[in-house]
């Protein structure tokens, strides 16, 4: 996709170059990143001549938006779209000085949403201040009070050492502890082969690799790994 761009690109009279294009998980958004040389709004004066390479309802320039997340938000409450939009004016209502850019949208997936009664959702604000000022307090919505803590922005292809899931780091981690190796409830410098016969520390023919992603034969981080080439794909 990356390199379709560029040589549309160069039907333009300057040397612009899009160095990324990265797909979001959320909000199926791509963000496209271009050479230092230039500022996005030259490439977006040129959009006529390469809006056609995606298959985009809007385009728009970045902007630095700052984000809190609400902890424990009741989804049956507000489990659709239209029932986040509902969420946007209650907060906006009953809590002093509180401004929305947008409505607010889920911190989890669908698939681990469904699994659950409760889940976080993320406030986004223009303005660093403001975002700041109902950073780490409860807010009113549904007669029913939220707290909030800092949004922590992470990539796709982040692998957590801790539960080897994507998407988040070990140190937000609160998932089950789990072998990058075996899959099994320990610490990788604890993964050790169970015979007491065998005299290798970390790896024999006796141990058994296991996935905890997709329950296949190799380690979690393989490249064989099917949840890891999504993972990548996406980040590419």
């Amino acid at each position: 996709m990356r390199d379709s761009m560029n040589n549309t690109l160069k039907k333009t009279k300057i040397d612009l170059i899009v160095v990324t294009i990265v797909k979001t998980l959320k909000e199926n958004n791509i963000a496209l990143t271009i050479s230092k040389k230039y500022i996005a709004d030259v490439l977006l004066a040129q959009r006529a001549i390469w809006k056609h390479v995606f298959d985009v309802k809007s385009i728009k320039k970045d902007e630095k938006w700052h984000k809190i997340v609400i902890h424990s938000l009741k989804i049956e409450i507000f489990n659709m779209k239209i029932e986040m939009k509902y969420l946007k004016i209650e907060l906006e209502k009953y809590n002093s000085e509180l401004k929305l850019i947008i409505n607010s949208i889920w911190l989890s997936k669908g698939e681990n949403k469904a699994r659950k009664n409760h889940a976080s959702t993320i406030l986004t604000f223009k303005i660093k201040a403001e975002a700041q000022r109902h950073l780490k307090k409860r807010l009113l919505a549904a007669r029913l009070t939220y707290r909030t803590v800092e949004y922590q922005d992470y990539r796709s292809n982040d692998q957590c050492q801790k539960c080897q899931t994507f998407e988040h780091l070990q140190n937000k981690c609160n998932r089950l502890l789990r072998c990058l190796y075996c899959e099994r409830n320990h610490q990788i410098w604890n993964h050790k082969c169970q015979l007491p016969t065998c005299k290798d520390e970390q790896s024999c023919n006796h141990m058994i690799s296991r996935c905890c992603n997709c329950q296949n034969a190799h380690f979690a981080n393989s490249a064989m790994c099917k949840t890891y080439q999504t993972a990548q794909s996406i980040s590419s």
